[in-house]
């Protein structure tokens, strides 16, 4: 049975980040089945403030091809301050 609570109510932080382009959600799809002119992975990134979402097709998941759809798709539309870009890689 439903009650009222007691008490004052919690405040929830609405968003995961105050400024655009601080978080970016990024995730590799693998679409070899619809493989076009060699491209067989998406290369998808979200600003997790804005909702903004970046897509660039890559031919395979190597650190350079990453790396290089990354500076294409998120760096060129980054007008904040600079930042250091880390990637762990599993050897």
């Amino acid at each position: 049975m439903y009650a009222p609570s007691k008490g004052k109510p919690k405040d929830f932080k609405t968003g995961m980040t105050s400024a655009p382009n601080t978080i970016l959600a990024i995730y590799l799809m693998d679409v070899q089945k619809f493989e076009v002119r060699g491209f067989k992975y998406l290369f998808n990134g979200i600003d997790m403030y804005s909702q903004f979402i970046y897509s660039e097709p890559i031919k395979s998941k190597t650190d350079v091809e990453v790396l290089k759809a990354f500076k294409k798709k998120y760096i060129r539309n980054l007008k904040s301050e600079p930042f250091v870009l880390t990637m762990a890689v599993n050897l």
